[in-house]
């Protein structure tokens, strides 16, 4: 790691010492609460697909696709985050079907998940007392409720485990969320007998669609309430059902394909880059067609890229010496981030050749979920071409947020 996070940031972030025999290496992970405690703030007031692009600024073990953070993304993000899904899985297998190669995360990996998917796990690891439901009242009420038993109480355990039992209808009384997510379920093939399809996500719209959406929606509800609510009482299983049946009947009304009508097809921009550079004139500017980029030799890292621009003929040839690629950037042109780990790469290095009322912006005022902020420097510099590569760690095993134990 060739950046400090900014000490305004570092609240949200802490250091994992990773060992390889005797080599220790030390990193930085995001917190994943902060990544929960952000979308659960800001779900009720994004617009449609926020939360994709919120969730595409972070290191990609946070992404959408990944399986270890289904039940966590469903329990804060709810339908935001099964249209999320479902749009990302239906692009996975449209690309799957036209070029017969696996996508990052596959079709049928994704396919496998799902079924697993169970609301009795999802909601009896669930975060009710520690996250900002601010406008649910399920979560208030069982907050209130917890503040009213004693710990003295010899009964204590038992009248939490009844407070917490209500908070199912969190899941079940949300029309939206149940129906999107038994629409998701039906685009699994559980077809038997045919290894290559078998737990593959199928493709439900448009004109190449693997299956055609009356049955899609009948297996979805066959999943949906077999599967996915197995365990969960009686009384909320029909409270489900109940909530299933008013928005099909209304669909049916209207005369639509529940797929084409839910979801909209929209994926949102795929965020590959932690700091964006945008040239004044554009890319097919006459500056791009001689220098579109300056290639040089950097000895060691303790060299500034404008060092190593200036003496890029003083370096030693006895050195070790590595090839490195800087876009020339003048005043004018734009410089855009959207998450803490861009900022603090753009200010730990580059912080002298901006405003500083617009370093003040980025430490103090930007929210950080999801919006890009561009701003201009004001005197020229050489930005790294490595330092726009997105920063990765992996899934920390001991966040009992993410894995419960």
């Amino acid at each position: 790691m060739n950046f400090e996070i900014c000490e305004e940031f570092k609240e949200h972030f802490y250091d994992v010492h990773q060992f390889h025999y005797l080599d220790e290496n030390k990193r930085v992970n995001l917190k994943f609460s902060w990544v929960l405690k952000t979308i659960v703030r800001k779900n009720g007031y994004w617009r449609k697909y926020y939360l994709t692009r919120f969730i595409n600024t972070l290191p990609r073990c946070y992404r959408i696709t990944v399986p270890e953070l289904f039940n966590r993304y469903i329990e804060v993000g709810k339908s935001s985050f099964i249209e999320a899904l479902y749009e990302q899985t239906q692009q996975n297998a449209k690309a799957e079907g036209r070029n017969t190669v696996s996508t990052e995360n596959t079709s049928r990996n994704i396919g496998v998940e799902l079924l697993e998917l169970r609301l009795e796990k999802i909601h009896s690891n669930a975060l009710f007392c520690n996250m900002p439901y601010s406008n649910d009242l399920h979560s208030k009420n069982y907050k209130k409720a917890l503040k009213g038993i004693s710990k003295k109480d010899k009964n204590f355990w038992r009248k939490r485990f009844k407070a917490s039992e209500k908070t199912m209808s969190y899941f079940t009384a949300d029309r939206d969320f149940i129906f999107k997510m038994m629409l998701l379920l039906g685009t699994t093939c559980v077809e038997e007998g045919d290894d290559s399809s078998f737990f593959n996500i199928r493709v439900v719209t448009g004109e190449r669609r693997d299956i055609d959406y009356e049955d899609a929606l009948e297996i979805g509800e066959s999943i949906f309430f077999e599967q996915f609510l197995d365990g969960v009482k009686a009384k909320y299983k029909n409270e489900a059902l109940l909530n299933i049946r008013k928005t099909k009947n209304a669909l049916d009304f209207l005369g639509v394909d529940p797929y084409a009508y839910t979801f909209d097809g929209c994926v949102g921009e795929a965020c590959k880059t932690d700091i964006f550079f945008y040239p004044k004139d554009g890319w097919n500017s006459d500056r791009w067609n001689f220098n579109n980029h300056i290639t040089k030799k950097k000895m060691g890292s303790s060299v500034r890229a404008a060092q190593a621009y200036k003496e890029k003929d003083n370096l030693s040839k006895k050195s070790k010496q590595t090839e490195i690629t800087y876009w020339e950037v003048l005043p004018g042109d734009r410089i855009g981030v959207s998450s803490m780990i861009g900022a603090s790469k753009l200010i730990s290095k580059y912080r002298k050749f901006f405003n500083p009322k617009d370093i003040d912006f980025l430490l103090n005022r930007k929210k950080y979920s999801g919006e890009q902020t561009e701003i201009r420097p004001i005197k020229k510099f050489y930005l790294n071409r490595e330092d726009q590569d997105k920063y990765n760690h992996l899934l920390d095993k001991n966040d009992h947020i993410i894995f419960p134990c």
